[in-house]
């Protein structure tokens, strides 16, 4: 009979723990709902809501991070001319500027994506600079000698090489993104996991912040369990030494 080989053990203790963790969690948010007599539905379109509006603003920067990221890697003046900008922006802290995007964009999903926005995208953009820097000379040759340009260098050079770089990048963004539109959906927007958690805070109704709190934590470690680290996983067959 064979042995299970030690990492088949260690992914078998993950697997029943998640599992457990999981479990764990639905039912004690069942007996919280059940005891509270708590409006579901309006608890998980809040979340649908938030989800959608971080996954709106993680396209955005991750689109415009790669875009400035690849001009800046192939003109000088551009990185010289816009990487001191970036680096200034970059230091204002996102929630200081939410009070002026509430008085452009007005209070909406507009002015929460855009907080979420910028959260993410200084992220994507510098982790991406500095693999671009990064990548190998001699690579970058074997493909310029393969007739690699353009279109074809990106998609099958410039990317494969930045996906490990994204996605790590992309599990902070995440983060910020979490961290940030809280704030964003409390001052900026009516809707949302933030707006619910605030409304439930000023009118006193603990269980209904704590059911919040709870239902959010788990979102966020089943979005990095099943989505983030799998991919964090693939990618590392892309990475050079």
């Amino acid at each position: 009979m064979k042995v299970p080989s030690r990492w088949m053990r260690r992914r078998l203790a993950s697997v029943v723990t998640t599992i457990f963790i999981l479990v764990a969690a639905i039912v004690a948010l069942a007996l919280i709902f059940k005891s509270a007599k708590l409006d579901t539905a309006k608890m998980f379109l809040a979340v649908i809501a938030s989800i959608s509006r971080i996954s709106v603003a993680y396209v955005l920067s991750l689109g415009a991070a790669l875009l400035f990221a690849v001009m800046m890697a192939k003109s000088k003046l551009l990185e010289n001319l816009l990487l001191p900008v970036f680096d200034l922006f970059q230091s204002i802290p996102g929630l200081a500027i939410l009070p002026l995007a509430v008085i452009y964009f007005g209070k909406g999903n507009t002015t929460a994506i855009f907080i979420i926005f910028l959260a993410m995208f200084w992220t994507m953009l510098f982790t991406i600079i500095g693999t671009l820097k990064g990548l190998k000379e001699d690579l970058s040759e074997a493909a310029t000698i393969f007739g690699a340009t353009g279109w074809k260098r990106f998609r099958y050079f410039t990317m494969p090489a930045l996906l490990p770089a994204i996605i790590t990048a992309s599990i902070i963004s995440w983060g910020a993104g979490w961290e940030i539109i809280i704030a964003a959906e409390i001052i900026g927007i009516s809707t949302g996991i933030g707006a619910f958690l605030n409304t439930a805070s000023e009118s006193g109704q603990t269980s209904l912040v704590v059911v919040g709190i709870m239902v959010l934590a788990i979102v966020v470690f089943m979005i990095n369990k099943f989505i983030w680290l799998p991919l964090l996983h693939k990618t590392t067959k892309y990475q050079t030494e």
